[in-house]
């Protein structure tokens, strides 16, 4: 635990290229999301370039706060590093569950839609979380530097 909290920016450069790998394995392949009568479609290149860019600036806020002292709360630090991987990691999972398309009866093609719905909402939450603890980590990064330079 010690190492996540002093090193936490790490975890972060560790996970970047996990994900380009897997975003440009099939390139034109499409992530799919469904909300209401939406759906946004968009290429798995894409949005592993973004999630990368995303993670590298999430590093640079740890790597910063470590190389300016800027002492974050170590509960921030470690909630934030395991939310943010682990909950990535936890929506990879559940979206790959979610678009398993099996030869079912209708009975049980109503219980798999229900059960998908379910996993739907679920990753919604992880993803409503992982938005929390970044605007959590942001702020509290932000308003310790602002003390500490003013």
């Amino acid at each position: 635990m010690e190492f996540l909290i002093s090193k936490s920016y790490i975890p972060f450069l560790i996970i970047i290229p996990i994900i380009l790998v897997l975003a440009f394995i099939k390139p034109q392949e499409t992530f799919d999301v469904n909300i209401g009568d939406t759906y946004y479609v968009i290429k798995n290149s894409h949005l592993g370039i973004l999630l990368s860019i995303v993670y590298f600036l999430l590093a640079s806020i740890h790597f910063l706060s470590k190389t300016y002292e800027v002492k974050l709360y170590d509960l921030t630090i470690a909630s934030h590093t395991i939310i943010s991987i682990l909950g990535l990691i936890l929506i990879w999972f559940l979206i790959k569950e979610i678009n398993k398309n099996e030869i079912l009866s209708f009975e049980e093609m109503l219980k798999n839609i229900k059960y998908k719905e379910r996993l739907t909402y679920f990753c919604f939450v992880i993803l409503g979380l992982m938005v929390l603890s970044q605007i959590i980590l942001i702020s509290d990064f932000l308003i310790k530097l602002f003390k500490k330079l003013f």
